[in-house]
C-alpha cells in the first residue's frame, strides 16, 4: 500500500534528489531512525512551519524493517517532546491516507485527534502519480477514489 501522496518508482538516486530537496528548505527537518548497528530503519520529518499561528506538520513517518517493535511510537512520541518543550509550538498535526489502518493507530496511541477529512483527487503525471487534495465545494457532495485525514495535538494535551 502507498502511504505518501506521491507514488512514484523508489531509486537510489531518486532518494539521493528527494534528500537533497529537503535538506535545502529552511522550513524542513528529517530526522533518520537507526537500529542499534546504525542501520537506517526508518525516518520522521517535520515541515509546513507556520510561525504566525505556531504550529507545524510531521510529516514523512517512515518504516523500512519489521524491527524494534514499538521504535516509531517512540520517535514520535520524542519528536513530539522536542517540538512542544524545545522549539515551543503549540500544535502539530499530520496528514494520512484514510484506509492507513496501521499509521492512524500509532498517531492515536500517541495522543492525536482527528481533526478534519478531506476528499483527494488523483492526478497521473508520466513518471508519478499525485494526490492533491480536492477544494470544498460548498453544497455540493462529491465521491473521491481516496480521502485524507487529519490528526492534531495540542501542547496544551501534553503530558
Amino acid at each position: 500500500m502507498y502511504s505518501f501522496f506521491t507514488w512514484f518508482h523508489a531509486t537510489v538516486d531518486g532518494t539521493l534528489k528527494w534528500i537533497e530537496s529537503i535538506m535545502v528548505r529552511e522550513d524542513r527537518i528529517l530526522f533518520l531512525i537507526q537500529n542499534i548497528e546504525g542501520i537506517p530503519i526508518g525516518h520522521i520529518g517535520l515541515t509546513n512551519f507556520d510561525f504566525e499561528k505556531n504550529t507545524c506538520e510531521i510529516d514523512s513517518v517512515l518504516r523500512g524493517v519489521d524491527e524494534l517493535p514499538g521504535v516509531m511510537t517512540y520517535a514520535l512520541e520524542s519528536l513530539i517532546d522536542w517540538v512542544f518543550n524545545c522549539l515551543k509550538i503549540d500544535s502539530v498535526y499530520l496528514r494520512v491516507f484514510e484506509d492507513n489502518h496501521k499509521a492512524i493507530s500509532l498517531y492515536k496511541r500517541c495522543g492525536f485527534i482527528l481533526w478534519k477529512r478531506v476528499g483527494a483527487r488523483k492526478i497521473v503525471e508520466k513518471d508519478f502519480i499525485r494526490w492533491i487534495e480536492a477544494e470544498e465545494n460548498l453544497g455540493v457532495v462529491e465521491n473521491y477514489e481516496r480521502y485524507i485525514v487529519y490528526f492534531i495535538k495540542e501542547q496544551s494535551q501534553f503530558r
